[in-house]
C-alpha cells in the first residue's frame, strides 16, 4: 500500500473493489481507475473541502474512542449504559449518543433542558461527558 501526505494528512492509496482509491483514515476520497487517477483527482480536489472532510473524520474517530473508553463511567455515573443513536451509526456518522432516548432515561421533567438537568443533578463532569459523546 501507498501513502500519499498532503496539507498534513497521510491518505492511503490502495485497490479496493476493483478501483484505485485515496482514503483518509479508512473514509474514501477520491477513485480512479488507476493509480494515478486517483492520485491526481486528490491532488485536483478542493483543498478546503478535503481538510473539511478529514477534520470531520478526526472529529468521529476521537468522539468514538472516547464513546468507548467512557462507556463504564458513564454508566456508574447515569445507572444505565449511554444510549448510542443505531440509526447515525449505520449512516457512518460514528458513536454518539441518541439525545431523545437520553432525555427518556433521565425523565427529564417538561420545560427543563436536559444540559440543565443533568448539569443540576450529575454534575459540570457528567455534562461534559455527554457533551463528548453527541
Amino acid at each position: 500500500m501507498t501513502t500519499i501526505e498532503l496539507q498534513g494528512r497521510t491518505f492511503n492509496v490502495e485497490k479496493r473493489g476493483g478501483e484505485w482509491q485515496t482514503n483518509y483514515r479508512g473514509a474514501k476520497a477520491t477513485t480512479g481507475k488507476t493509480k494515478a487517477e486517483a492520485v491526481k483527482a486528490l491532488k485536483d480536489y478542493n483543498i478546503e473541502e478535503l481538510i473539511k472532510g478529514c477534520d470531520h473524520m478526526d472529529t468521529q474517530m476521537e468522539r468514538d474512542a472516547y464513546f468507548k473508553d467512557n462507556t463504564e463511567r458513564f454508566t456508574q455515573t447515569f445507572g444505565f449504559v449511554p444510549p448510542m443513536d443505531s440509526l447515525m451509526y449505520y449512516c457512518g456518522c460514528g458513536m454518539q449518543i441518541d439525545v431523545i432516548a437520553l432525555d427518556k432515561k433521565l425523565r427529564t421533567p417538561d420545560g427543563i433542558s436536559t444540559t440543565d438537568y443533568i448539569l443540576n443533578n450529575y454534575g459540570q463532569d457528567a455534562l461534559d461527558m455527554v457533551k463528548r459523546m453527541i
